[in-house]
């Protein structure tokens, strides 16, 4: 796990703190910088995973990619969120 302990602690909590207003390229960005720093905070991916589920129909291509790779990265099984964002891909497909 990269990064400097009580800083990320930080961050975490003033994320937690703005996550109501952040959109979805912000949750993908927070959730794939998490993924990058092997940064594992479950009160955090809970939070970006409640916010991404109540904004899933905006989620962009890009977004969906980032976030679906982020959870991936830090081994966060999130059934809903990986259906819905899984669910614009497969009506696309079929």
């Amino acid at each position: 796990q990269l990064g400097h302990r009580p800083l990320m602690a930080a961050l975490a909590a003033a994320a937690l703190r703005r996550m109501a207003a952040a959109d979805t390229q912000g949750l993908a960005n927070l959730a794939w910088a998490c993924a990058v720093l092997q940064y594992h905070d479950a009160p955090l991916m809970y939070a970006i995973s409640e916010a991404s589920l109540a904004k899933r129909s905006a989620f962009g291509t890009q977004n969906i990619a980032n976030m679906a790779w982020s959870l991936e990265r830090l081994a966060v099984v999130d059934v809903p969120l990986l259906e819905a964002l899984a669910a614009p891909s497969l009506r696309n497909i079929w």
